[in-house]
């Protein structure tokens, strides 16, 4: 009677022990891409096929984990004069290469033939190796920045 509670209380323990499971102990890793994308980056910008600005400077800068501010230069395409944008806080998501795709938008003030009018600009694109290509919108008018650092 002894040896079966004995067994009994020892095949407990070990049913016990064999489902003892342990938490997830392990961090979370989160990669930044941010650094990768940060930088001053030169070249052209222009809208359908045609150059409107020649050694344009964008800056990139990292804020956060995978969170930048882009400062575009100044512009004037069709009847908009834009001024520098500052787009804060866009997004850096992995892509292929070292870097980044980014997207973001912001509210800003452009120069129209009635005045000045505050309109939201949007910024997508990849910066990966070195290289940026970058679309920048605003209300129904898109450029397309490509340099490299």
């Amino acid at each position: 009677m002894n040896a079966r509670k004995l067994f009994l209380g020892l095949f407990l323990s070990v049913l016990c022990v064999g489902f003892t499971a342990c938490g997830d102990d392990d961090d979370k890793v989160t990669t930044d891409y941010a650094p990768a994308t940060e930088g001053t980056y030169t070249g052209t910008i222009s809208k359908e096929g045609a150059v409107i600005v020649t050694n344009a400077q964008v800056t990139v800068k990292r804020i956060d984990v995978n969170k930048v501010n882009l400062t575009t230069p100044s512009m004037s395409i069709q009847v908009l004069q834009v001024g520098t944008v500052a787009i804060p806080e866009i997004t850096c998501e992995a892509t292929v290469g070292e870097g980044g795709s980014i997207t973001g938008t912001t509210n800003t003030t452009v120069t129209l033939p009635n005045g000045p009018q505050m309109i939201p600009v949007t910024v997508s694109g990849t910066i990966a190796n070195g290289t940026a290509q970058l679309n920048i919108g605003a209300m129904v008018v898109t450029v397309i920045f490509n340099g490299t650092k």
